[in-house]
Formats: C-alpha cells, sequence, structure tokens
C-alpha cells in the first residue's frame, strides 16, 4: 500500500494517493502495524495537519512500547520527526519543515540534559547528526551544518551533506571555501566531488580534487600492495572517469595546449586513453557552442 501511495506521489497524482491513504489510516490494523510509514506519507503529500497528529500517535506508542528503554524511543522518534520535516520540506510546506526542525533541535536539547551518557551521546552522533547536517543544508542553515560537521566522527559521517554544501558553496561563490570542503577526509567518492564542481564552474578545483585523488590513491598502502601482488598497472574505474571529465572540461573553457599536453603525459596507457577521450569530446563540445 505504502509503495503504491509513494508511486501516485511521483506521478503528481495527490489527490489519488491521498484519498488511498485515508481509507487505509481508517483501518485500524493497517494503522497500527503502519503508524510510521503513513505519517511520513502524509508529510510527502503536505498534508500538515494529519502528518502532525500521526506523529504525535507514533511517538507515545514507541515511548510506551515493551521493551523499549527510554533512550532508544527518544533516538527514534527523533529520527521520526526529521523524516517528517523533511517530507514537508519535500512538499513544498518549507515554514512547517523550519518549524519541524526547530522543534526538533529542542528535544534534542532537553535529552542531552536529561541523559548525559556517553553511549547516548554516541548514538545521537551516528544516527542524528548526519541526518540534522542533511536537513540543514537543504534548508540553507550552511553555518548550522558547518558547525555539526566538525562534531561528526569520521566513521559516521556521509557524503552526501557533504556534497550538498559543496553545491551551495559553489552556487554562491564561496569557491576557497567549497575547496575545502571537497577535500574533506569523509568524502571517498571523488569523482562526484570532481562533477559537482565542473558542474558548477570550478575546473580549477576539478582539477586540484583529481591531484588528491591520484595522491591519496598513491599514498593507499593496502591498494598498493593489490595491484603489485596482481600486476595490476589500470588505476581505479573512478580515476578514469575523473581524468576524463576534467580533460573535457578544460577543453571546453579553451585550455587546448595544457591539457593536450597534461593527456599525452599521463603515466599509463589506459589514462592516456581517457584523458585523450576528454580533451577530443571537450573540442567537440566547445565547437558546438561556438558555432
Amino acid at each position: 500500500m505504502a509503495s503504491l501511495v509513494e508511486v501516485l506521489i511521483q506521478q503528481e497524482k495527490r489527490q489519488v494517493a491521498h484519498a488511498m491513504l485515508h481509507a487505509f489510516a481508517s483501518r485500524k490494523k493497517d494503522w497500527n502495524r503502519h503508524k510510521k510509514a503513513m505519517a511520513l506519507l502524509f508529510a510527502k503529500l503536505g498534508d500538515v495537519a494529519t502528518a502532525k497528529d500521526m506523529l504525535e500517535k507514533v511517538v507515545k506508542a514507541q515511548e510506551t512500547s515493551q521493551g523499549s528503554s527510554l533512550s532508544h524511543a527518544l533516538l527514534v522518534n527523533t529520527e521520526t520527526r526529521l523524516q517528517i520535516a523533511q517530507g514537508f520540506w519535500r512538499a513544498g510546506r518549507t515554514v512547517s519543515a523550519r518549524s519541524m526542525l526547530k522543534h526538533t533541535l529542542r528535544e534534542i536539547e532537553t535529552m542531552r540534559e536529561q541523559i548525559p551518557d556517553e553511549s547516548f551521546a554516541q548514538a545521537l552522533e551516528a544516527m542524528i547528526w548526519p541526518k540534522l547536517v542533511a536537513l540543514q543544508t537543504k534548508f540553507g542553515n550552511l553555518q548550522e551544518a558547518q558547525h555539526l560537521l566538525a562534531q561528526i566522527p569520521r566513521e559516521f559521517l556521509k557524503e552526501e551533506p557533504l556534497l550538498t554544501i559543496l553545491g551551495i558553496r559553489l552556487q554562491t561563490g564561496e569557491i576557497e571555501k567549497a575547496r575545502e570542503t571537497a577535500r574533506h577526509p569523509a568524502i571517498i567518492g571523488f569523482e562526484s566531488v570532481i562533477r559537482t564542481q565542473i558542474r558548477y564552474g570550478d575546473v580549477e578545483g576539478a582539477q586540484r580534487s583529481l591531484e588528491a585523488l591520484e595522491e591519496r590513491i598513491a599514498s593507499n598502502e593496502g591498494l598498493q600492495r593489490h595491484r603489485a601482488k596482481y600486476h595490476i598497472v589500470e588505476y581505479p574505474r573512478d580515476y578514469h572517469n575523473a581524468v576524463w571529465v576534467v580533460a573535457k572540461a578544460r577543453m571546453r573553457i579553451g585550455e587546448y595546449p595544457e591539457t593536450l599536453d597534461w593527456a599525452r603525459n599521463q603515466s599509463t596507457t589506459d589514462l592516456k586513453a581517457y584523458a585523450l577521450l576528454g580533451v577530443a569530446e571537450g573540442l567537440l563540445e566547445k565547437r558546438e557552442i561556438v558555432h
């Protein structure tokens, strides 16, 4: 049922989805089994009143659930509130989304005072902080997002909010801060970073990120031992793709001789092939733009 409503929402058939969801929610058996999913779907449909009403029932049910500790119930309910806020945002209910986020932040502060426990603090860092960073970034609260980023241990940090922050900084012209974000140690997928930098016009930053990726590959002792053991000379696929898109972008902005020399001087045959392919495609695209 929930998946069908999701499909209807994606197809912009909101009235049908809304009627179907109300019918589903009126059945007690289904409500008890799927109350959280329905609350989230009402949020995505922009039905703020119903979503909030269901959210409170979900919260109370979780808090009174047998076998659930207070700290676990608080964490689960906080996560649900953040998902509801995101649903409101997706539905265009930005005021309700921001209000829900503020309410959730107040709840978190209260929780930290009530349960000054190290394991609870670690659970917050793992479960809640990354989601908060993503939401704060979506809502344009970059300063708050950056503050939260500094508090999250590397093993819990996700790439998605970092890439979002990178894109926003590039769009607002904060090039050096964007490049700092691109070098964040939690980022593993350099190809995504490079494509984001190119998309927003920071080709020089993309070149620097490519160089940083090459350094990371060279300094990865485990990877180098694996390559030596099995006589692997080719670079990883994401590095191939990064070389290709950087070469293409540099040609598009008119760096003809420098990029061609750089492509010809790649260290392996496979890298030369990808770089020269990027050179050719970039030159063709540049000519199409000019003509």
